[in-house]
């Protein structure tokens, strides 16, 4: 699941296979590339809020939040995410779902991630550590519905979680050409994420008129041998310090998914 922060929102709100193409698992990259923070275009006080369209029909709303946290003794970014579906989707699906991210303040490495789902009758929660002295993600994935709790450890390199790639990925200097290669770690998977920079581009939503900049999102999940569908997918980020993801778009099971910034406020 993974300007990752509205993909993620996106997932969290349709059950959608995720807003980037999922193609086939290749083997492990032997090495992850190494990136520089070159700015940080968000502080405490950034909220976000999003619209998201099903097939144009109103289907759901997030909100995503940069506060300051402490993890343990350290200070540490807390980034929040809520998503819900709207009250006509509601009536026959009804979605609440909220993120949580502690991330290193200096390079965006993550502590903990927590996701809760709830979609009608079910209810999830998945809580990741992060022991970046051993490599290890350990995670705790609980179905209150059911009464079942499961464990996992993956070994992981230097990863990100679902929320703070995103973060991550407006830290980077983007131009038209670039590809950036990542590793997402989500407590029961290691994914390969690479943004490819398409274009420029002028356009308007329903925060306003935005000049950005058009990327192509993928992800490949290493830790399986499946195959998958391939998904479209789009992500607009402002073509400015900010790198705002004010857009994006993808294909799914049935259809397509489109979300909009709807209100951006900085303090």
């Amino acid at each position: 699941m993974a300007a990752w922060t509205a993909a993620v929102l996106a997932v969290a709100a349709l059950g959608a296979p995720g807003l980037a193409q999922e193609v086939k698992s290749q083997d492990r990259i032997a090495e992850f590339p190494k990136y520089t923070i070159s700015r940080v275009p968000f502080q405490p006080g950034e909220r976000m809020e999003f619209d998201f369209t099903w097939n144009g029909i109103p289907a759901a709303t997030g909100i995503s939040v940069v506060e300051k946290g402490k993890f343990g003794d350290r200070e540490a970014y807390r980034f929040k995410l809520t998503a819900r579906t709207t009250e006509t989707i509601d009536t026959f699906w009804k979605m609440r779902s909220e993120l949580e991210s502690f991330a290193a303040l200096d390079t965006l490495s993550p502590l903990k991630y927590v996701l809760s789902v709830r979609q009608n009758s079910k209810h999830r929660v998945t809580t990741v550590l992060y022991d970046h002295n051993d490599h290890i993600a350990k995670s705790v994935r609980q179905k209150f519905d059911q009464n079942k709790v499961s464990h996992r450890a993956i070994k992981f390199q230097s990863p990100f979680d679902p929320i703070a790639v995103a973060y991550f990925v407006r830290c980077l200097d983007l131009n038209v050409g670039d590809e950036k290669k990542l590793e997402m770690v989500d407590g029961r998977n290691i994914y390969l994420i690479q943004v490819n920079v398409a274009k420029k581009e002028e356009i308007a939503v329903k925060a306003g008129k935005f000049r950005t900049l058009k990327t192509v999102p993928k992800y490949v999940r290493l830790t399986e041998r499946d195959e998958f569908t391939v998904h479209e997918a789009f992500i607009w980020l402002t073509d400015d310090e900010r790198r705002i993801p004010v857009k994006l778009e993808s294909k799914v099971v049935i259809g397509s998914v489109c979300g909009e910034l709807a209100r951006y406020e900085r303090k």
